[in-house]
């Protein structure tokens, strides 16, 4: 079965990668890059798939995509993919992701799978490290992993 982890990913965290790494056991994988209308992008399109292309794509037999807009349940469908893996750390994403399954299984018959992180994982998030680099002095080595710390130093 063909499922997919999109996600902005900006950056790609040790969260994110645990997820891909627990979807992948179960599924034929696409992780997509997407750019959400509501955020402001800290790292082009291209340098977040390139996050996920060194730190996963070598691991895991997965294909990596971008969708630059659009909606997912569009993507599913032009790829035959039946499924959609979403990560949650906890009681607030799983509200929010009830709410989007609802609007994807309006939209197209799309089934979607949650994936819970583990607790000592379950506070990292993007906008966490973003928040960590915009101080500048801090290390975020407990959140991301070298390859993705490498291309965020690239960016500096």
């Amino acid at each position: 079965m063909k499922a997919v982890y999109a996600g902005s990913f900006d950056p790609l965290t040790k969260g994110h990668e645990y997820i891909i790494q627990e979807a992948q056991k179960m599924f034929e994988l696409t992780v997509l890059v997407s750019n959400n209308p509501t955020k402001t992008h800290t790292f082009s399109i291209e340098k977040r798939y390139n996050m996920i292309y060194s730190s996963i794509n070598k691991k895991y037999n997965i294909f990596i995509d971008t969708l630059d807009s659009g909606l997912l349940v569009d993507y599913c469908n032009r790829n035959k993919i039946e499924c959609i893996i979403r990560g949650v750390r906890g009681a607030q994403d799983l509200d929010l992701e009830m709410t989007m399954l609802n609007v994807n299984k309006d939209l197209s018959d799309i089934s979607t799978i949650f994936i819970p992180c583990p607790a000592e994982l379950s506070y990292i998030s993007s906008s966490i490290v973003r928040q960590l680099l915009s101080i500048g002095s801090i290390s975020i080595d407990k959140y991301v992993s070298p390859a993705v710390k490498g291309i965020i130093s690239l960016n500096d």
